[in-house]
């Protein structure tokens, strides 16, 4: 993975996208930093992504958007405590809400039963 990421810097930085910029105080920290040449793709990309979501919830039902909300967020805090647990314990506190979405997921799927 190390060879990926690292090619696909070299190849954004010999297009211009992005800069790196080494620490002087510790070689191994080195800050990714996007140039303005990379506005007019990350203003498309995000457009893309705006109009992916349009069509992807166009139709559903406003329980079936609760559904999803309940999952992303259940996801969104998840994530979090599965990369930085190790390093920052007090992320663990993000398995509050993340168990908050899931009792609302079995409630409205228990609401759905009866």
């Amino acid at each position: 993975m190390k060879s990926h990421v690292s090619s696909s810097l070299k190849n954004l930085e010999s297009r211009g996208l992005i800069e790196r910029i080494q620490s002087a105080d510790n070689k191994k920290h080195i800050e990714i930093v996007l140039l303005n040449k990379a506005d007019r793709i990350i203003e498309d990309g995000i457009k893309a992504q705006k109009e992916f979501a349009k069509i992807a919830l166009d139709g559903l039902t406003v329980e079936a958007m609760i559904w999803i909300s309940a999952i992303i967020i259940s996801f969104g805090c998840y994530l979090p405590v599965t990369l930085f647990s190790k390093t920052k314990p007090k992320v663990g506190l993000l398995m509050i809400p993340k168990i908050c979405a899931y009792m609302w997921i079995i409630a409205m799927g228990l609401q759905l039963l009866f």
